[in-house]
């Protein structure tokens, strides 16, 4: 599972969200400006429904989860490229309008916890 981190472009978390509990509907999760979006990023930028998460089918574990543009205005952009559908990644970067939307799992988020944790305590 993944935690969403949205970033300005200077860095500033503006929030989190962890994805596992957006996507218990068993739908795609909105990214936009629009009031219906799950994740609203409010800025003229980005288009009212820019792109969406897409969780895998219930009880598969083995899918990827996917981002896709929805036919945004400004695109969705990783790695300077405008994509259409790309499969999530930890550590994956995707500019929406003013926004980065950082992917982290799980997993990594707790073992870069533990070795801040460790590295601590020397």
């Amino acid at each position: 599972m993944y935690e969403l981190i949205v970033t300005s472009t200077s860095g500033e978390v503006l929030r989190k969200f962890d994805l596992a509990r957006l996507a218990k509907t068993g739908r795609a999760i909105r990214v936009g400006r629009a009031d219906d979006c799950d994740i609203r990023i409010k800025n003229n930028a980005v288009s009212r429904h820019h792109c969406e998460i897409l969780p895998p089918a219930v009880g598969d574990e083995e899918e990827d989860w996917l981002i896709r543009d929805t036919g945004s205005t400004g695109g969705v952009v990783v790695g300077g490229r405008k994509i259409d559908e790309l499969e999530i990644e930890s550590g994956l970067e995707v500019v929406v309008g003013p926004a980065i939307l950082r992917f982290q799992s799980q997993s990594a988020k707790i073992a870069a916890e533990l070795a801040k944790e460790l590295g601590s305590e020397e």
